[in-house]
């Protein structure tokens, strides 16, 4: 089968994407996501490209994985940032930052006409303000347990791989460290939220790569 090359400049600020299309069309012309290369300059822009992969990915509902080596960082996923976000909350209520993260994310997820009403400001009720509570007085592993099932957020195929990620890391952690939030949430900031999202090779995995290492 004769292979496809394409070179592309584009403004992610001002254009879309335009790899997006070369990948539907190579699909609808017979290849795999497997067959698909994507080679960028350095890490920033792997960064860029699988952050747009990841969007068309949740938007279309399409089937593929994405590998890179520096690209897809734990953090770069919605449901993660709600999670330390009601982490940093439970320890601070008042932190308006985090709070317009929860808010936003229930925005966005609304399961209820009650979320469906909220906006960044929004402040909490009864019962959130006792679940923070009771998210205080828990170890890291455990409060991120208890979030997970309080937002149902297993029910969702879309960000598992980032939800096993950051329990993994999470379970990691409490396995050589002090278990609390606080602790957690420090070594978070320093090295946590920097690990990369772990994919294995498979028919289904678009790569991307710096130029530097596909010498």
């Amino acid at each position: 089968k004769q292979g496809i090359a394409e070179v592309t400049l584009f403004n992610p600020k001002l254009t879309p994407p335009p790899f997006i299309e070369t990948i539907k069309n190579a699909i609808s012309r017979g290849y795999r996501y497997k067959d698909i290369l994507i080679l960028v300059r350095g890490a920033p822009d792997a960064s860029k490209v699988a952050k747009a992969l990841y969007d068309y990915k949740l938007s279309s509902n399409a089937d593929f994985n994405i590998l890179t080596s520096d690209a897809l960082t734990i953090d770069s996923c919605d449901v993660v940032k709600f999670i330390i976000a009601l982490m940093r909350l439970a320890i601070d209520t008042h932190n308006d930052v985090e709070r317009g993260i929860y808010n936003g994310y229930l925005m966005q997820h609304a399961k209820s006409e009650e979320q469906n009403q909220r906006h960044y400001g929004s402040t909490f009720s009864d019962e959130e303000l006792q679940l923070l509570s009771d998210i205080a007085h828990l170890s890291a592993l455990e409060a991120f347990e208890l979030i997970v099932e309080h937002y149902e957020l297993h029910t969702s195929c879309k960000h598992i791989a980032y939800l096993q990620a950051i329990h993994e890391q999470i379970l990691a952690f409490t396995s050589n460290h002090i278990a609390d939030i606080q602790h957690y949430l420090a070594w978070w900031d320093e090295r946590g939220s920097k690990e990369t999202l772990s994919v294995e090779k498979s028919d289904d995995t678009i790569e991307i790569t710096t130029i530097h290492k596909s010498k």
